[in-house]
């Protein structure tokens, strides 16, 4: 979501007001919204089960399940 708001602001109808969104404080909206987005909804959802997958299935999953940490 945060992406297709940026597109918009940034390419769409509201370029306009994008130093309004991007180059004052309000900045900080969308990095909180993308932080929350795949820490809280997206990881446990969907990318934890891709990253387990990944792991068991794929060479470089397995390659690091070999190392240690010491």
């Amino acid at each position: 979501m945060a992406s297709k708001v940026g597109d918009i602001l940034w390419f769409g109808p509201l370029k306009g007001i994008q130093y309004l969104f991007f180059r004052t404080p309000l900045v900080y909206i969308f990095v909180f919204g993308s932080y929350f987005y795949h820490d809280f909804i997206w990881w446990p959802l969907k990318g934890k089960k891709i990253q387990e997958r990944l792991r068991k299935e794929s060479k470089w999953g397995k390659l690091f399940e070999n190392y240690q940490i010491d």
